[in-house]
Parts: structure tokens; sequence; C-alpha cells
């Protein structure tokens, strides 16, 4: 469990963090939605490591759409122009990095069930991502 833990974390809370996405309103909503998707990814890492070919797809279109996209402006926390920058460069090292990674961890034979959950942790920042471009987008559609 303790592998699993670490593969999420390093990979979900990496790039969450510079690339933005979804806020919750609250520090405990937030910590129970990370947990929720934890659990999600977790579970559903145990059903597609036995489909090891779709997780190089999963990863490299989960780190494309985070490396356009991030990081996502939010009313909730906005940037100065130079943090955004600056969050737009990490981010991207980031994902690059963690993709890196992914790819290292799966020619040395690390075992599916991690490299699941490593690909599907940065496929949950890209949804979460995603997810925040549409509200955002229907949210304007509604206000015109």
């Amino acid at each position: 469990m303790y592998i699993f833990l670490c593969c999420f974390y390093i990979s979900f809370s990496s790039c969450a963090f510079f690339s933005g996405g979804y806020h919750a309103p609250t520090y405990s909503r937030c910590f129970i939605l990370t947990n929720a998707i934890f659990v999600f990814v977790y579970l559903l890492s145990e059903v597609i490591r036995w489909y090891k070919p779709l997780l190089i797809p999963f990863a490299i279109l989960s780190c494309i759409s985070i490396f356009l996209l991030s990081p996502i402006r939010s009313t909730k926390h906005p940037l100065s122009e130079r943090l955004y920058a600056q969050n737009k460069k990490t981010a991207r090292i980031i994902v690059s990095i963690d993709f890196l990674l992914f790819l290292i961890l799966y020619i040395t034979g690390m075992p599916t069930r991690y490299l699941a959950t490593w690909a599907l942790s940065l496929s949950a920042v890209a949804i979460m991502m995603v997810i925040t471009l549409f509200k955002k987008n229907s949210t304007r559609r509604e206000s015109v």
C-alpha cells in the first residue's frame, strides 16, 4: 500500500500543485477529494493493470494535456503574470520529469499495478484541469 501512496502522491501532487485545476472551497473538502481520488485511482489501477498496453497512451495523453494547459487560471487563487509564467515553466518541467520517470519504471519492469497508479494519477490531474476549463467556459456562456 505504501508504494501505491508514493506513486500517487509523487505523480498527482507534484503536478496538481503547479498546474492548477479544480480548487475545493475548503481545506477539508480538498483533503476528502484528494483521498477520494486516491481510492478511485487505487481501485481502477487494480482493474487496468491487466491491460498494460493502455498505460502508455494514458500517460502520454495526460502529460500532453497537463503540459499544454498548465497552469489553469483560477478566480479563487489568482496568480500574478510573473507567478503564472513561473508556474507554467515549473509545471512543464515536473510533468516532463514525471513522464520520464514513468517510462524508466515501465522499461525497467516495475509491477504493472504501480505503473497503473502512476498513469491514472496523471490522468486525474488532467481530468481535474479539463473539468475546471469546462466549468469556466460554461460560466462565461451563462453570463453572456
